[in-house]
């Protein structure tokens, strides 16, 4: 039995071709096209919904707009402890991966 398939999560679907993030996982969009960004929260309850079989193996496609990905890494931040983004790098045309560790606030 092979290892279970991470699901890598589009932020925001727009023009731009996602196939080189296949090989992470299988992709799911979040959001596509022009987002609400004042409406934190209905995003919030959209983000929540789709989000609720995420797992912590998963990916976070960074694409679009800063609220939505803030609130996705928020999400996994909140719920893993850390998250794994993919962030497409240029120079190199390829997406790296880049782990976020949650971290405590002092005092």
């Amino acid at each position: 039995m092979g290892l279970p398939i991470s699901t890598v999560w589009v932020v925001n679907s727009g023009n731009h071709n996602y196939r080189n993030a296949e090989q992470f996982g299988n992709l799911k969009v979040l959001t596509e096209g022009r987002v609400n960004v004042f409406s934190v929260d209905n995003l919030v309850a959209d983000m929540r919904m789709k989000l609720k079989d995420a797992q912590k193996d998963d990916m976070i496609l960074v694409s679009g707009y800063a609220v939505p990905n803030a609130l996705v890494i928020h999400y996994f931040l909140k719920k893993f402890g850390f998250c794994r983004m993919l962030l497409w790098e240029a120079n190199n045309r390829k997406y790296m991966v880049n782990t976020l560790n949650d971290f405590e606030l002092e005092a």
